[in-house]
């Protein structure tokens, strides 16, 4: 017979049996971690949830376009007056973004334009531009009526915007008007870009030659900062396209190689010059700091970059490599530029509109619903107050992003580690089409 263990030794039995037990028990608890960082590590990320704006849903969209119908029958159906002036504010941006105008408009923006008094500054200068962008010629007389009188020189230049374009007989009758009403229109911001674009519409020599691209392209800016290249037509009509030249200075590409570009749509609503508030985005140099959401409907919830003018913000804003104390001047602008293009005169719109106090220009995505300018050569993108715009499209039935060009631009900037530097703008032709990929591509080559 075996012996029975005496009480000591039954204790340190079941000590053994105890420590067997939680040691096991922490070797099956280290598996399982190792087992879960292997999976860790091998699984694929979540895919980020999605972007979601509710108001582009069919049903949302629908509604929204009869509340702009409502603010335009409003509108039209009380006077064109100060008393007046909310109904109106609401009334013209509905016909501005939806580009329709009942007939009776014609008879309300003419009594607007002349009336007396004249109306306010900025609700003058609200029909102003909703007549620039929607009655190519059919309110001439009111204009000019506005040309004649105004003491505003922001009225003034759209007025003469809207008789002198696409008609050189009345560019060379109100040509020396201009300084008899102004007499110092050829040092103020915006008049003296009205001026320039005049004489150069009315010469009769030959227009100097664009200088070459490739010098733009290729120039330092600010050492080791990113250029972003918004090239455009003349006509903002039709779409351009971004690029993206990283601080190494060369030019980002796709995952599949290719160069990367985005459709980039750089026209206001009201197309007016880029020198005017509203008007197309201007050519020539903007500085770019970070990114933001916006809380506006119409840009949507996509991130958009944060642009900024020359003069909108102290020039330490501005001037990268510049000492802090370094002041914004011709001569501080003109420095950034190759020398080939600083006697450009079109490439210093940017510094012009700062100067005259153009502000809040962004690149951003859109959520404006797309069929309101299928008649347009700029269809499917959303013209803008004078931003860059990029192409976004939106489910009808719950209103998620299915496609961003805007979203590609971000995420690209993103995987470089890219938050702060230049944008370009420039026109780089007059052709009557968008701006495309293969052309754009073409264009770097050496």
């Amino acid at each position: 017979m075996t012996r029975p263990l005496s009480p000591r030794a039954q204790h340190a039995v079941a000590a053994l049996a105890l420590l067997a037990a939680f040691a096991a028990a922490i070797s099956t608890s280290a598996l399982l971690q190792h087992c879960h960082s292997i999976h860790s590590l091998t699984s694929t990320p979540a895919p980020p949830p999605p972007v979601v704006a509710p108001w582009t849903s069919a049903a949302a969209r629908d509604a929204e376009s009869l509340q702009l119908q409502n603010d335009i029958l409003l509108a039209l159906s009380l006077p064109p007056d100060p008393a007046h002036s909310t109904a109106w504010r609401r009334g013209l941006h509905a016909m501005g973004l939806t580009r329709s105008a009942p007939d009776p408009a014609t008879t309300r923006f003419a009594a607007a334009l002349t009336h007396q008094p004249p109306l306010p500054e900025p609700l003058l200068n609200s029909f102003l531009e909703i007549t620039v962008a929607l009655f190519p010629s059919q309110l001439t007389a009111p204009v000019q009526h506005v040309a004649a009188t105004t003491k505003s020189p922001k009225s003034f230049a759209i007025a003469i915007h809207y008789v002198t374009r696409n008609n050189p007989y009345a560019a060379r009758l109100w040509l020396p008007r201009i300084t008899e009403r102004f007499p110092d229109a050829r040092s103020h911001p915006i008049l003296s870009v009205i001026l320039h674009q005049l004489e150069s519409a009315t010469s009769t020599s030959p227009p100097p030659p664009q200088p070459p691209l490739a010098d733009l392209l290729n120039a330092p800016f600010a050492p080791g900062f990113p250029v972003i290249f918004s090239l455009q037509r003349h006509s903002r009509n039709w779409c351009g396209r971004a690029i993206v030249r990283l601080p190494d200075k060369s030019f980002a590409r796709s995952p599949d190689g290719s160069l990367f570009s985005i459709p980039q749509l750089a026209r206001s609503v009201s197309g007016l010059p880029g020198v005017i508030t509203n008007g197309n985005t201007p050519q020539g140099l903007l500085a770019w700091h970070g990114f933001a959401i916006s809380s506006n409907r119409f840009i949507g919830p996509t991130p958009n970059l944060q642009l900024s003018l020359p003069f909108e913000f102290p020039p330490r804003h501005f001037l990268f490599s510049s000492p802090p104390s370094t002041p914004m001047t011709e001569a501080t602008y003109a420095a950034l530029l190759p020398p080939s293009w600083r006697s450009w005169a079109p490439i210093w719109e940017a510094f012009h509109a700062g100067r005259a106090g153009r502000s809040e220009i962004i690149a951003h995505g859109t959520t404006i619903r797309p069929d309101w300018y299928a008649t347009n050569p700029w269809h499917p993108v959303s013209p803008s107050h004078g931003c860059l715009t990029a192409m976004e499209s939106w489910s009808p039935t719950n209103g998620t992003r299915t496609s961003s060009d805007q979203d590609a631009l971000v995420s690209l900037l993103h995987h470089h580690q890219l938050s702060d530097g230049y944008v370009m703008v420039v026109d780089i032709s007059d052709d009557p089409f968008p701006v495309s990929a293969p052309e754009v591509t073409a264009l770097l080559q050496p």
